[in-house]
C-alpha cells in the first residue's frame, strides 16, 4: 500500500514545455537559467510518471538501451516535447541521454572545480572516453584541456564562470566587513576514514586544523570554519570543536552561500581541493591550498602565492603574513591572469545571463 501510495503521488497529466530541469543540491543556480520559460523540474530519485500513452510507449521503448535513470528523463522530454534539458554536470547520464535524442538541447552546468580522479577509484571512475554532443558550460579555459568527468570529451565547451559564484553576488551586492582573520573551508572530511584515500585526506585536515589552530594562538586570530553542507556535519563540526581552541561555524545546510560568506568575511581562507576556494580567488579574496597527502589530486593547480605542498608551520606563517600584508591591487595583478584560466573573472557577474541567452536560442 505504502509503494502504490507513492506511485499516486508522483503521477502527472502531461502539458508541454519549454526546458525540463534535473535538480540538484549543488545547483542553487539552475532555476535562475529557466526564468521566463514554461519549465519542469524533476527529482532525480523521484521521476514524475505522466498519464499519457507517448510517456509509457518510450518508457518501454528504450528498456533495453538505455539506464532506467535515461528512459524517465527520456519519455518526460518525449511526452513534454521540451526543446532543452537542463543538469549540473554531476548527472552521469546526460551523454547517453543526448545521444537517444539529437531534437533537444543538453546543457550540463559544472557544479565544481574538475580534478582528474582517474587512478583513485572514486565516484567518477571511468575506463574509457567518449565524445559528448553535450553542451558544457564550464568554469575556466583550464576545462578545455582536461575536463573528462565520467570519460566525456565534450564538443563543445563554453567557459562562463561560476553560476553558483555568480548567483551569489547577485544576491549579495554589498561585501561583508572582515571578521575573522582566518577561514577553514571545510571540503571532503570523513572524520572516521576506513578506506585509503579518505585516511589520507583525513590525516591533511589533521595538519590543516593543528597549523590552523597554532597560528590563531601565536598571534591571537579569529577562526571561522565553513563547513559544507552534509550528512556528517555534526560529527565534523565535533572533529573541529576537538581540535581548535575557539572557531565560528558557517553551516551550509542552513544557508547554501555559508562559505562563501565565510571566505568574504576573512582576511586569509585555507583549505585543500576546494571549489569555494577557487571560486573565491575570483571574487579577489586571499586563499591559501595547501597539501600534505603527496596525491596530485588534492593539489589544486593555482598560482604558487596561494598554494602550500608539505609545508612547514613556519612556510605556512610566513604565507599567511605575506598575504596578509600585500595590498589589494599588488595581490590581484600577482593572481589574475592565472586564476583568470581556472575560472572566468567577469566583472560584470554576466555567467547565469550567458547561459540563459543560449537555452533562449534553443527554444520555442
Amino acid at each position: 500500500m505504502t509503494r502504490l501510495l507513492a506511485i499516486i503521488r508522483r503521477l502527472r497529466i502531461s502539458k508541454e514545455i519549454d526546458i525540463v530541469t534535473i535538480s540538484s543540491r549543488h545547483g542553487h543556480f539552475l532555476a535562475e537559467l529557466t526564468a521566463g520559460h514554461k519549465s519542469l523540474t524533476i527529482a532525480p530519485t523521484s521521476f514524475p510518471i505522466f498519464l499519457s500513452i507517448r510517456f509509457l510507449a518510450t518508457f518501454i521503448r528504450l528498456r533495453k538501451s538505455v539506464s532506467k535513470f535515461s528512459r524517465y528523463v527520456l519519455a518526460t522530454l518525449e511526452t513534454t516535447k521540451a526543446q532543452v534539458i537542463v543538469a549540473t554536470d554531476a548527472v552521469k547520464e546526460l551523454t547517453e541521454i543526448a545521444g537517444a535524442n539529437d531534437r533537444v538541447e543538453v546543457v550540463a552546468v559544472m557544479h565544481g572545480f574538475y580534478i582528474n580522479q582517474q587512478g583513485y577509484n572514486l565516484r567518477e571512475g571511468w575506463t574509457s572516453e567518449q565524445e559528448s554532443s553535450v553542451t558544457l558550460f564550464a568554469l575556466g579555459e583550464y576545462d578545455r584541456a582536461h575536463y573528462r568527468r565520467w570519460g566525456n570529451s565534450h564538443q563543445q565547451i563554453l567557459t562562463v564562470g561560476s553560476a553558483n559564484n555568480c548567483l551569489y553576488i547577485k544576491k549579495n551586492r554589498a561585501r561583508p566587513s572582515l571578521g575573522f582573520d582566518i577561514c577553514i573551508v571545510q571540503g571532503s572530511l570523513n572524520p572516521f576514514p576506513k578506506d585509503e584515500f579518505s585516511k589520507a585526506r583525513h590525516q591533511n585536515w589533521e595538519l590543516i586544523a593543528d597549523f590552523v589552530n597554532r597560528l590563531a594562538i601565536a598571534r591571537n586570530l579569529s577562526i571561522a570554519v565553513a563547513l559544507s553542507s552534509s550528512s556528517k556535519e555534526e560529527s565534523i563540526r565535533d572533529w573541529f570543536e576537538n581540535r581548535l581552541t575557539q572557531a565560528t561555524f558557517f553551516r551550509s545546510s542552513i544557508d547554501p552561500f555559508a562559505t562563501y560568506r565565510a571566505i568574504d568575511s576573512s582576511r586569509v581562507s585555507v583549505g585543500e581541493a576546494s571549489t569555494a576556494l577557487v571560486e573565491g580567488l575570483a571574487r579577489r579574496n586571499r586563499c591559501i591550498a595547501i597539501n600534505f597527502s603527496g596525491l596530485d589530486i588534492l593539489t589544486l593547480p593555482v598560482p604558487n602565492l596561494v598554494s602550500l605542498v608539505n609545508p612547514q608551520f613556519k612556510d605556512f606563517e610566513n604565507k599567511f603574513l605575506e598575504l596578509s600584508g600585500m595590498s589589494d591591487n599588488a595581490y590581484w595583478s600577482a593572481i589574475k591572469n592565472d586564476v583568470g584560466l581556472l575560472i572566468e573573472t567577469d566583472e560584470q557577474h554576466l555567467t547565469i545571463e550567458k547561459i540563459r541567452r543560449h537555452i533562449s536560442l534553443h527554444c520555442r
